[in-house]
């Protein structure tokens, strides 16, 4: 998972990392430097600011989640099922057990069940996500993943605040897919 030791650079409506720890089971594993040049094509690519009008400033035409993309659930499975298994299992937070089949690999998950204020994680390799959590898959054209999942992550306090409930906040399904992302052309994306 990234880890959130990490620095950013906020606009254009998106968070961009300056650079990522990267963590594998609670451990840093090394630093990965982040190519600001990501950043620079969406300022690049933003409205100029109008000063008769400066609310237009960094703005991006802007798309509805579930207009984009599917939303994909992880599996259920249960601990006390767990036989044993190489590939560590995922949901609302980190890895809590393993199974000997995994579901996603390198992807950017949400939590849905129990969420916490860190509900969006990047997970490298190969993994078991289970129904506390969830992936998300660009179908548009127009949008491409990492993109997609960059825009997720920059947006967690948002996801987090579509939480329902007072003891535990699951993420509100019916809310989520309307979450506003930013969509700069697929020449800024890259």
């Amino acid at each position: 998972i990234i880890s959130d030791l990490n620095m950013f650079y906020r606009g254009g409506g998106c968070t961009f990392p300056l650079y990522l720890y990267e963590e594998n089971m609670g451990k840093v594993e090394k630093r990965v430097n982040f190519n600001a040049e990501i950043y620079d094509k969406i300022c690049a690519s933003l409205n100029p600011v109008n000063p008769v009008n400066p609310v237009e400033k960094n703005s991006l035409p802007r798309v509805r989640l579930g207009d984009v993309c599917e939303i994909c659930p992880g599996t259920r499975v249960r601990r006390k099922d767990a036989v044993g298994g190489i590939y560590p299992v995922y949901g609302g937070g980190g890895a809590t057990f393993t199974w000997p089949e995994y579901n996603r690999e390198d992807q950017c998950i949400v939590s849905r069940f129990a969420m916490s204020e860190e509900c969006v994680r990047f997970v490298k390799g190969r993994f078991f996500l289970n129904d506390s959590g969830l992936s998300v898959q660009a179908t548009d054209a127009r949008l491409t993943q990492e993109f997609l999942e960059w825009c997720l992550y920059s947006k967690q306090d948002e996801i987090y605040a579509l939480g329902r409930g007072a003891a535990q906040k699951n993420l509100d399904m019916d809310q989520f897919p309307c979450l506003s992302i930013p969509l700069p052309p697929l020449s800024v994306q890259h």
